[in-house]
C-alpha cells in the first residue's frame, strides 16, 4: 500500500449545506476511501486555509486507485478542487535517497 494525502477545497454550496446542517464527514470520507481499496489514517478540516478546506492521510493500493478517488469526489460537484500527493515514510524516503545515488554522475543540460 502507498500513502497519499488528499486535499480538497469545498465548493461554496457544500459549505452552505454544512453550515445549515452540521455533520461529521469522517465516516463518508472513510467509506469513499475504502470503496477505492484504501484505508484512512487521519482526517482534518482546515477552514482557514485559502487553498484547501481539509485533508486526509490514507493508504491506497496504488496511484491509479488514488486518482480514481479524486475523480469520483470531483464528480459529485461538492468540491472546487480535490488533489492527491504521494507521501513516503522516513524509511521509504531513505530507500529513495539510496536509489537516487545511482544518478550522482548525472549532469544537467548545458553543463
Amino acid at each position: 500500500m502507498m500513502h497519499f494525502m488528499f486535499r480538497w477545497r469545498l465548493a461554496p454550496s457544500a459549505i452552505g449545506k454544512l453550515v445549515a446542517s452540521p455533520q461529521n464527514r469522517r465516516q463518508p470520507a472513510a467509506a469513499l476511501i475504502e470503496g477505492h481499496g484504501g484505508r484512512m489514517h487521519q482526517y482534518f478540516f482546515t477552514f482557514t486555509d485559502d487553498e484547501c478546506s481539509g485533508f486526509a492521510i490514507t493508504e491506497m493500493p496504488d496511484g491509479d486507485h488514488a486518482a480514481a478517488l479524486c475523480m469520483a469526489a470531483m464528480a459529485t460537484g461538492g468540491f472546487d478542487s480535490f488533489t492527491m500527493t504521494r507521501c513516503w515514510t522516513p524509511e521509504e524516503a531513505e530507500r529513495l535517497m539510496q536509489e537516487a545515488q545511482k544518478s550522482k554522475n548525472y549532469r544537467p543540460p548545458g553543463s
